[in-house]
């Protein structure tokens, strides 16, 4: 009896309080960059070449390399890695930050990234308690477990679209298109969060900064990033499955 009053009194205090989610997301992340990195190498098509089990990682991390080298992201390298690259150009550009360090630690970093940019928009939405935000976070765990463990980007998409939401919400146009747009160059389908500013007061204005912010990542591009999209688009309609 002592123990279950015990339990109970614990989970309380955790729904009522923003440290133990956040220490769970935290330790969540962490456990899966690890296990991703420590697991054997494994094959994704029957007969095929063994690769690392993060090999989405290092499809991230080789995009990078591949556009400083000044060659195609979107071609296939079977030496390398066992898939086609799928994201923007502008998202590689980014991956450069974690292709700089050891594999371990820039993918642990990574999964941290995404789970507490998704786990700070959660905790952002206006109208709910901490308790319920709490229980939100919670349902939404097993999801973003399998998108960590699998080194995806869902949960920095998802997280920066409620972000932009959130400042849409306050009525901060300008954070609220930069999430958006930031969501956009990592993931095109991101750019469907502009939908939402028809419904808010200050559409012309949006509609700039949406531009202005479109032209300053395209003008920190490298040289190659239009043939690089170019290519992207090419490889749409021929997903290979496995992300």
């Amino acid at each position: 009896m002592e123990l279950r009053d015990s339990v109970l009194a614990w989970m309380q205090s955790a729904l009522s309080g923003r440290g133990t989610l956040t220490a769970i997301y935290a330790v969540f992340a962490l456990a899966a960059g690890i296990q991703s990195y420590v697991s054997p190498e494994k094959q994704f098509t029957e007969g095929g070449k063994y690769y690392t089990c993060y090999n989405n990682y290092v499809i991230f991390r080789n995009s990078y390399i591949h556009m400083a080298e000044d060659r195609d992201m979107y071609v296939q390298y079977p030496d390398e890695q066992g898939d086609l690259y799928k994201y923007t150009p502008t998202f590689a550009l980014f991956f450069g930050l974690f292709t700089m360090m050891p594999d371990w630690l820039g993918l642990c970093l990574w999964n941290i990234l995404n789970a507490l940019v998704l786990l700070t928009a959660i905790y952002r939405l206006p109208g709910f308690t901490v308790r319920q935000k709490n229980i939100m976070l919670i349902l939404l765990l097993p999801e973003l477990m399998t998108s960590l463990q699998n080194e995806q980007s869902n949960g920095l998409i998802t997280g920066l679209l409620i972000h932009a939401f959130v400042w849409m919400e306050a009525g901060r146009l300008f954070p609220a298109v930069m999430s958006v747009v930031a969501s956009a160059f990592v993931k095109l389908f991101g750019v469907a969060g502009l939908a939402w500013l028809i419904f808010y007061p200050g559409r012309w204005k949006s509609a700039v900064y949406t531009v202005l912010a479109t032209l300053l990542v395209t003008k920190v591009m490298p040289h190659n990033s239009v043939v690089s999209d170019v290519c992207w688009e090419m490889t749409i309609p021929h997903p290979t499955g496995i992300r």
